[in-house]
């Protein structure tokens, strides 16, 4: 089993493997002393193993991986509780910025550990984030162009 009360995993480096020994998905299991709040399709939950003090995640109570999965209702509800976690951190934390991340993907790629889509919301603090410019290869006026006369598939 697991060791869920190292909340300094990422910090001290065993976070990968926390994870890695789950065998099951931890927010399709989630216990309800880390939930904050919850309603019909999602919860608001405290980050088990945070980058920052005040991290929250607001978790689809459904099994989704993709952005698109996720249907308008469910996305209302989670709206909902991350309106409510980010008044909780102004009133109770006195945090003033936050940012939102909304990870998602199919199976763990992109820096994802859990592979079941979710909110982050994070406090904002200076160096939190590291910004990796890269080289830009299409032109934002192309781009533009480009994306306004594509077609979308509903794949």
């Amino acid at each position: 089993m697991p060791d869920y009360s190292d909340y300094h995993a990422r910090k001290n480096g065993s976070y990968g493997d926390i994870w890695t020994k789950t065998g099951r998905c931890v927010f399709c299991d989630l216990k309800d002393k880390y939930i904050i709040a919850k309603n019909a399709d999602a919860v608001l939950t405290v980050n088990l193993f945070p980058y920052i003090d005040g991290n929250l995640l607001v978790i689809p109570k459904t099994h989704v991986e993709g952005f698109l999965d996720i249907s308008p209702k469910v996305w209302g509800s989670m709206r909902n509780l991350t309106e409510l976690g980010i008044r909780l951190l102004q009133n109770e934390l006195k945090i003033g910025e936050i940012w939102l991340n909304y990870k998602t993907s199919r199976g763990l790629t992109s820096g994802k550990s859990v592979s079941h889509g979710h909110l982050v919301i994070m406090p904002y603090t200076d160096g939190i984030m590291k910004w990796n410019y890269q080289e830009i290869t299409i032109p934002p006026i192309e781009l533009a162009e480009r994306l306004r006369n594509a077609k979308i598939s509903n794949n």
